[in-house]
């Protein structure tokens, strides 16, 4: 008997537990009225972001490069011919004068040649000048003057061969201006590929940089940009003045090399030193400038939101320039436009905004 009750509960309890899972009716899932809960939303409310109304501000386009300061002059000094050093006339680091003789090779052996050359010349022209005068009488045929004469001849240009040799034992400074560091030492042996020293017209600095294509027709010869380096004493600013310009493109780099004067670079400015360029392009007094962040940047283009009668509107633009915190707009907005700086990703195009204008 007790285990007929005991299977009688089990199985009541099953069917309950049955009756409980898939047997009674399903409730929505917040609770309620399951009809009730099908029932239609009310209208969304409007958006709320912050927004700016555009009003026109002067601008500066401005370009920032890197460029190299380079000497007014500046030469690597090598001899023209192999030998021995036999003199030094600078001192590193020193100021030299143009024409200045900086080295000496030893040119005993040329010295000895001339001497010679110009002892046969004295022979050879004294013997031109019996012949000459033997010519005149018929003392002597024409061609025996002709032969004397070319002697003579030849002779000079032989002096004037080991003139140009000597002169090639000599290095002398092409400019005036600072050497640098001693390549060699008194009694070495050189040729013509060792670096002697090196020369800079250092009285005078111009700059090196690279424009890109697009811009190089902003610049022309007389434009002028801000220059900066650093150096011991900090930052130091210069006002540069562009006298030349590369009529031809880089291919490779998409860029035309331009050069300039810096004016009164001081002892802090040197040559080969790294230098930030600043170049104004543009200087608009009425330009359309919006925040940075109501500008959205994809694969399209660049758009901005705008509030129209109160709805959203999305525009595409056309930008310039920047600045630490602005945006130049060149087209798609217009002054009196008022612009959203906030909630850009959750507006849609027609939904109801409440701005907090700034």
């Amino acid at each position: 008997m007790k285990k007929l009750v005991l299977w009688l509960t089990v199985g009541v309890v099953i069917v309950g537990g049955v009756w409980f899972l898939w047997g009674r009716p399903k409730e929505s899932a917040g609770g309620g009225n399951p009809v009730a809960a099908r029932g239609t939303r009310g209208p969304a409310g409007p958006v709320k972001a912050r927004a700016v109304v555009v009003r026109p501000a002067p601008f500066s386009e401005r370009l920032t490069l890197t460029g190299t300061v380079l000497a007014n002059e500046s030469v690597e000094l090598r001899p023209e011919t192999s030998g021995r050093v036999v003199k030094i006339g600078f001192v590193e680091g020193g100021s030299v004068t143009t024409g200045q003789l900086l080295l000496k090779l030893d040119d005993a052996e040329l010295v000895a040649r001339k001497a010679k050359l110009q002892r046969q010349l004295v022979l050879d022209t004294d013997r031109r000048d019996r012949l000459r005068t033997l010519k005149a009488i018929d003392g002597a045929s024409q061609e025996d003057l002709d032969v004397a004469t070319a002697q003579v001849d030849v002779r000079l240009a032989e002096i004037a061969e080991v003139d140009a040799a000597l002169r090639k034992t000599e290095i002398r400074a092409p400019f005036a201006g600072r050497v640098g560091l001693r390549g060699v030492s008194l009694g070495a042996s050189v040729s013509p590929a060792t670096l002697i020293t090196t020369l800079s017209d250092d009285a005078s600095l111009k700059l090196e940089c690279s424009v890109p294509e697009r811009l190089v027709s902003s610049l022309r010869s007389g434009s002028r940009f801000d220059v900066s380096v650093r150096s011991r004493n900090g930052e130091v600013r210069r006002t540069a003045s562009v006298y030349a310009v590369d009529p031809a493109v880089d291919p490779t780099t998409r860029t035309v090399r331009l050069r300039a004067r810096i004016e009164k670079p001081g002892p802090d400015v040197r040559p080969g030193m790294f230098a930030d360029v600043d170049i104004e392009l543009e200087r608009i007094p009425d330009a359309i400038l919006v925040p940075s962040e109501a500008v959205t940047q994809d694969m399209s283009g660049a758009t901005v939101v705008v509030s129209e009668n109160g709805k959203a509107a999305i525009r595409n633009v056309v930008v310039g320039g920047r600045t630490t915190t602005d945006v130049r707009i060149v087209s798609g907005v217009s002054i009196g436009d008022t612009v959203l700086t906030s909630g850009l990703l959750s507006v849609k195009r027609g939904m109801p905004l409440a701005l907090e204008v700034q």
